[in-house]
């Protein structure tokens, strides 16, 4: 038997066991600090699954707290995620709030062994990042040694050889780490900004660049915004509505208690218990809606007079709720975009900027356009419309607008928080773009 012959097929019989061992321990290194984590995980369609994960090389396993009963009445007791669907994943949450001391603990090693790396470690993502750097090159070398050792009589064996050995050397040599960034690389363990894509909208999420993969972003400690919705109590006719009665979309309930909503004698009183500002979005009733947009600072107290809502009528406070969290996001939709400097929680209520604008939209401009044409005293009006302008980077007018409503700021329910907020990002917008 030929000899090239042999050790061509004795390299490839070796390289196959050696790829597939390691190519069934390999895991993504951003999903690796989630695993045996409670997490949340967000899919493109606004879907919420959550659960402990359990990571694997192939996928995910969410394992739930408590049994899910389908519709078919048989228990579910844990939801699958494969590799090939992340890049249906719009984020994946860890909740710094809902952390046990346990795991608390955990990340913050995580944390110091990724931010304070001994010397060992420091050399060990050096290593990596240097083969990941050298892996077409090495995989070039491996070709030109194969294609020298080809004779005609066995050049189409060699030729599947060699594409086959090909796709093992990069198997291989990806184990050590996932692909290098040089710039990337500059960023972690900084504060960064990152821009997101969600449908037609596009977030802002300001945290600390802890790593990165082929695949994902991991930042931490971000300040996001999160929906959720709250029963008001009528203290002056207990029985319309049960006292604090709870629900949002995955809001905690134990955040949510630490806000007081009751109603006195037509005048909403909000408390925010919590330990850091809240927005108030809307005030609803089965017959009407009043949008707001006003922010509650911590420890402080809320009331608007309800005038246009009847007595006896069941009413809903929407809301957003800042919690702290550790993000995993799909580069496929994510991207580092700046370095960022100070930043506070009340600016995780920022407004998203809409890459395609909605009808919806359109006629809630329409609306605002109308009441202010009515009343061009009406600052809610104002600070609404400048908002939505804000959503479509229509900068020049929604500066406009919110210095229209901060003119009368004492017809705000937040006394113009919000307004002064969002009037200072525009006017930080115009200084990038250079925009008058």
């Amino acid at each position: 038997m030929d000899v090239q012959l042999l050790t061509t097929v004795l390299v490839i019989f070796v390289a196959t066991l050696v790829g597939s061992a390691l190519q069934s321990q390999r895991k993504d290194r951003c999903l690796q600090d989630m695993h045996r984590f409670h997490v949340t995980v967000a899919h493109k369609d606004k879907r919420l699954i959550w659960g402990t994960m359990n990571l694997q090389s192939t996928g995910f396993e969410l394992v739930y707290r408590r049994d899910m009963l389908s519709h078919e009445a048989h228990a579910k007791t844990s939801y699958v995620f494969y590799k090939d669907e992340y890049n249906n994943l719009q984020a994946i949450y860890r909740y710094v709030d809902e952390l046990t001391d346990e795991n608390r603990q955990r990340r913050d090693r995580d944390l110091e062994r990724a931010f304070h790396p001994s010397p060992i470690q420091f050399s060990v993502r050096a290593i990596r990042n240097f083969l990941d750097t050298a892996t077409d090159s090495l995989t070039q070398a491996f070709n030109l040694i194969l294609g020298r050792s080809k004779i005609v009589t066995n050049q189409a064996l060699l030729s599947q050889g060699q594409a086959h050995l090909t796709g093992l050397t990069k198997d291989i040599l990806g184990y050590v780490g996932t692909n290098y960034d040089p710039l990337l690389e500059r960023f972690v363990g900084t504060q960064v900004v990152v821009e997101t894509t969600q449908g037609n909208e596009m977030y802002e999420h300001v945290g600390i660049l802890k790593d990165y993969s082929a695949t994902f972003l991991e930042i931490l400690d971000v300040y996001f915004s999160q929906t959720a919705r709250l029963d008001v109590q009528d203290v002056t006719d207990p029985e319309i509505t049960p006292p604090l009665a709870h629900y949002g979309y995955n809001a905690d309930p134990t955040v949510l208690e630490s806000i007081q909503a009751v109603l006195d004698h037509r005048v909403l009183i909000i408390r925010n218990q919590t330990p850091r500002p809240i927005l108030i979005t809307a005030i609803c009733s089965p017959a009407s809606r009043i949008e707001i947009h006003a922010i509650v600072e911590v420890g402080r107290t809320l009331r608007y007079a309800l005038e246009d809502i009847s007595p006896k009528e069941r009413i809903v406070v929407e809301l957003q709720l800042v919690r702290r969290v550790d993000m995993v996001l799909p580069r496929a939709h994510s991207l580092l975009r700046h370095r960022a400097e100070r930043y506070t929680p009340a600016h995780a209520f920022g407004v998203p900027l809409l890459l395609q604008s909605s009808s919806s939209a359109q006629r809630r401009e329409e609306a605002e356009r109308e009441r202010l044409s009515l009343d061009p005293s009406d600052a809610e009006a104002a600070v609404s419309l400048g908002l939505l302008l804000l959503q479509r980077n229509e900068i020049q007018e929604a500066d406009h607008w919110l210095s229209r409503a901060l003119e009368m700021r004492e017809k705000l329910a937040d006394g113009g928080l919000l307004a002064t907020q969002e009037l200072e990002r525009t006017r930080q917008m115009r200084e990038e773009t250079g925009a008058d």
